[in-house]
This record gives structure tokens, sequence and C-alpha cells, in this order.
């Protein structure tokens, strides 16, 4: 059973509109964060992504290391759910390596650089239940194996959607992310994920 679900946000940023929509400009940003979450159910502590030091491409502000943000000690976590192999998701994941790593096996290949300190690795191809309450589906939308993390709580589901999703925007406008290995597949995201039990919950979303 899902006791919480805590987001831990490691930096402020910007991103540019072009990259949340097609079409949009290249100039004009908007904030974001970068983040990932921990679920904490009765017998397991895991982390939904890692989080990364460093970011080549966008500026962090407000920097702490994933690791120094998480509010347990490293050693305590059991389970790291990639969403997929971008490095701002999957760097930090050699600080678990007590963990096992649950990863979609299309990202394997880009994530195993992140893995040589991580000697527990599942790989999947079929959507599975780490618990009952906690679903990891296949969307390969926004990488060829991206996944979400589905938690049944309190009567919802919350869909952790990793980059499936940026802003709020696309859930709104019910328009798929820009930022897309396969249109097809990002644009079925949004039509099942925009109507109910569910409820998405972002990684790069500001919450005032």
């Amino acid at each position: 059973m899902v006791r919480s679900l805590k987001k831990i946000v490691f930096a402020d940023s910007v991103m540019p509109w072009s990259m949340i929509r097609a079409g949009g400009s290249k100039e004009e940003t908007v904030p974001i964060v970068f983040a990932f979450y921990l679920i904490e159910t009765d017998t397991r502590k895991i982390l939904v992504d890692t989080g990364c030091e460093y970011m080549d491409t966008f500026p962090l502000y407000h920097y702490i290391p994933p690791v120094e943000a998480l509010s347990i000690p490293a050693g305590e976590i059991t389970d790291v759910i990639l969403t997929h192999s971008h490095h701002d998701h999957a760097a930090c994941t050699g600080y678990y390596p007590q963990a096992t790593v649950h990863i979609h096996e299309l990202e394997l290949p880009k994530a195993e650089k992140y893995l040589q300190n991580t000697p527990h690795i599942h790989t999947f191809r079929e959507d599975f239940s780490l618990e009952e309450d906690i679903r990891i589906l296949w969307i390969g939308g926004h990488s060829p194996g991206s996944c979400v993390v589905e938690i049944l709580k309190d009567g919802q589901i919350l869909v952790l959607c990793g980059d499936e999703c940026y802003h709020p925007y696309n859930l709104q406008m019910k328009e798929p992310t820009a930022s897309s290995c396969c249109p097809e597949r990002s644009r079925a995201f949004v039509e099942t994920y925009t109507k109910p039990p569910y409820v998405c919950l972002l990684c790069h979303e500001v919450i005032v």
C-alpha cells in the first residue's frame, strides 16, 4: 500500500516553448524545475528517476545534489524506476547500488553508462506491477522505451509522467509534446491521460 508520494525538486530552470508545443518559440521560455519522485509503501522506498549533477543544455538554478535533496538515507532506497534513459532522469542512479533498477529494455543501451554501479537491474518489455497499486506502463512517445508510473491512491490514479509531458499546457489543450520520438504515441498518451480517473504529475512542472 502506498503510504506517501513526494516530489523532490533539485533545481530550477527555464525551457523554450519550442520543446513544449509544435511551432512554439525558441526564444520565449517558461519556468520549469528538475525533479524526481519518492514513493513509500509498507515494504519499499521507491525512486521514480534519480536526477543529475549537471546539464549541458539547461541552466540549473538553486541546485541541490539530488542525493542530498532526498529526505531519507540513500541506502534505504529499495527500488529505482527509470521512466527513460535521458541524463536528467537517470544520471544519479549509481548512488543507489543496493536498489533494484527497473528499466524498459529499449532504454537500457543508452542508460548503461549510468548503471555501472547498480548490479540489480530488471529490464522489462511488458507492463508490470511492482506492487498491487503501483504499475509501470510503456508509452514510447518521448523516447523508444519511455514509461509512466500509475499509482492507485485514494480512488484516483496518479500518473508520474516522466517526460511524456513537460508542461500543463499539453494536458489543458490536449496537445502532445513537441519533444517526441513518436508523435502518434505522444498523442495517444494525451488522449488517454487527460480523462478521469487519471491525475498527471509532471517532473518539470513548477508547483506554486
